[in-house]
């Protein structure tokens, strides 16, 4: 409803009210990537099997017999919404001028770990699971992070598609 989402953004009540807190666009996206960053990294991922060839991938629209990873999507019931919204909720935080360094740490971490972000990706884009840190962070949109971890990547990386991450 209208209303409530008024109320939820303080529109119709002010800073003084002692009620449920005034949700800010930037500081909520950036809690929210931040639960999904660390449920990923709670253990969920650890199921995800990088042993058996995959077909599917979101971001190529190929069909597959048996969606990629369904046991563990069935047997975390936040893992769906953590795979597919992270990134999303990290932009959205950086578009309403949220200040990135400590959700950029989350980031790293998930990122800067071969095997989950071998695993992530497995999920979010099966047949990509050799792309960098940085070819994650270009794609996905993450600016903040991208200018942090080009500090220290190799630029002209090339995936085994043969894609630089720029």
């Amino acid at each position: 409803h209208h209303s409530f989402t008024e109320y939820l953004k303080g529109t119709t009540r002010s800073e003084d009210d002692p009620g449920y807190p005034i949700l800010r666009r930037g500081s909520t996206h950036a809690a929210l990537a931040t639960s999904c960053l660390q449920y990923l990294q709670a253990g969920c991922l650890e199921s995800v099997s990088l042993d058996q060839p995959q077909r599917y991938s979101g971001w190529q629209h190929e069909e597959s017999d048996r969606p990629v990873g369904l046991e563990s999507r069935l047997k975390h019931p936040f893992f769906e919404y953590a795979i597919n919204n992270w990134a999303h909720h990290a932009n959205r935080s950086e578009s309403a001028g949220h200040d990135q360094t400590a959700l950029n740490v989350e980031i790293g971490k998930l990122l800067g770990d071969d095997d989950n972000r071998r695993r992530w990706l497995r999920m979010e884009a099966p047949g990509y699971e050799s792309l960098t840190p940085l070819h994650v962070a270009a794609k996905e949109g993450l600016v903040s992070y991208t200018k942090e971890v080009l500090k220290t990547s190799e630029v002209d990386a090339l995936s085994q598609y043969d894609q630089t991450p720029l």
